[in-house]
């Protein structure tokens, strides 16, 4: 039998597992260029993940690494992930970045240059002011070498640590939206990006 549970998030549980939920997100965007510099201590090195330092990124989640695979060979004309790295070559997190015309069973982008659909930073450099060097070194990416200058991201109404990093970044909330997850594995947008 089905058990439905209300919280922030409508989820339904079969057998004591989350088969469905429906989450609220805001979309953001960022305006590349319009963002104030951090003025951290940290400096850090972008470096685009390919086949070969994919392994890199498990320290945080092995499901993901599987998924992020799956995103390097079906969709490589479409998506780039990028490590970054601290001064002492240690990686501190990874942003994964889908273009228009990519069409996963995720994400559909077609309305903006750039969808950031994966944001992680490493447990141990939470709270540094990390997540917006890594947007730092990727926006000067994108903008150098792609021509890009706005980028958009989903992220969930009910995590504000990530709201505080994105309006700190300058991103600005665009519209909401609501997901379906799947098996806390798949979000479905009810619409493209």
């Amino acid at each position: 039998m089905f058990k439905v549970l209300f919280d922030p998030i409508f989820k339904i549980q079969y057998k004591n597992r989350q088969i469905l939920a429906y989450y609220n997100h805001w979309i953001y965007s960022f305006q590349i260029g319009e963002q104030t510099k951090d003025k951290n201590h940290y400096s850090l090195e972008g470096e685009i993940i390919t086949l070969d330092n994919l392994h890199e990124c498990e320290k945080q989640n092995d499901y993901l690494v599987s998924r992020l695979q799956k995103y390097l060979v079906e969709q490589k004309e479409y998506v780039q992930g990028f490590l970054f790295r601290d001064k002492n070559k240690e990686v501190v997190g990874f942003i994964w970045v889908m273009y228009p015309g990519g069409n996963e069973f995720q994400y559909r982008v077609r309305r903006t240059k750039a969808f950031i659909y994966d944001v992680c930073v490493f447990e141990s450099y939470r709270g540094k002011g990390i997540c917006g060097k890594m947007f730092e070194v990727l926006f000067e990416y994108l903008k150098s070498q792609k021509g890009i200058d706005q980028v958009s991201l989903a992220v969930r109404k009910n995590n504000h640590r990530a709201l505080k990093a994105y309006n700190k970044i300058g991103g600005h909330i665009s519209c909401s939206r609501r997901f379906i997850q799947l098996a806390r594995k798949y979000n479905i947008p009810y619409y493209s990006v």
